[in-house]
């Protein structure tokens, strides 16, 4: 298998995997696992490595069965009850779209990490271009998560060897401040504090950054990074930041 996601919002323990041009569901029992879903991809018109199949895959918190997942530089969305499949963004990055991850509290919001080094938000239901675009990475990004509770917080990894802290509060489900454009672009008004920038870049892998993670339980503002050198960084959202949100 090349990819695997689980279905955090499913009654039943349920993943997707995607191996070379074939995407599956599967439900576990106890000590039993049982096929689901499949569908074969069209890899005719992709061209060098992205032939290989899907790039990433990132199931849908607010909607059940719903799974997006990138194939080239597209974004599609497979939906298991329907069973079938659709564009949902023609060309969100050039050449491959590498790494997906859907808003935890805003329906239809989804963010993507591609081979041109962008971190792109997007809105499903209007998706010609994209909410924001951010220079995250001067090469790939492999890795893109928001923070399981807090959205104005999305972390980006990359094969620059650096992962990004990012806050993008304008296009949150809770923005900090309300600002017009005019004052995002008035330091004076303190918009340099409250716009969409990165926070941190953590520089401490010396290879590329393939995974990202915010913390599961107990420390809701630490996260950890992998790189392909086997180098694992802890890291914490900065207190200036953690403020911000909660007050």
């Amino acid at each position: 298998m090349d990819r695997v996601a689980w279905d955090a919002t499913a009654d039943t323990p349920t993943l997707a995997s995607a191996h070379e041009t074939l995407l599956r569901t599967w439900q576990l029992d106890g000590a039993a696992v049982e096929a689901q879903d499949k569908l074969e991809l069209d890899v005719s018109m992709l061209g060098g490595t992205t032939k290989r199949g899907a790039s990433a895959l990132a199931w849908d918190p607010h909607h059940a069965s719903q799974l997006a997942f990138a194939l080239g530089g597209s974004v599609r969305t497979w939906d298991l009850r329907a069973k079938q499949d659709s564009v949902s963004i023609e060309d969100a990055h050039p050449t491959a779209t590498l790494s997906l991850d859907f808003n935890p509290n805003k329906p239809y919001a989804i963010a993507s990490g591609g081979d041109d080094g962008k971190l792109k938000f997007w809105d499903l239901r209007n998706a010609r271009k994209p909410l924001l675009a951010l220079n995250a990475h001067s090469h790939w990004i492999w890795s893109t998560r928001y923070h399981p509770q807090h959205d104005q917080l999305v972390l980006s990894g990359g094969s620059d060897a650096t992962l990004a802290l990012w806050r993008v509060s304008s296009i949150s489900s809770s923005p900090l401040v309300e600002l017009d454009e005019r004052d995002l672009m008035d330091e004076t008004a303190g918009g340099a504090a409250v716009a969409d920038t990165p926070i941190r870049r953590v520089e401490e892998h010396e290879d590329a950054v393939y995974s990202a993670r915010w913390a599961a339980g107990g420390d809701a503002w630490m996260f950890a990074s992998v790189s392909y050198d086997g180098r694992l960084a802890i890291n914490h959202v900065p207190s200036t930041e953690k403020y911000k949100i909660l007050l």
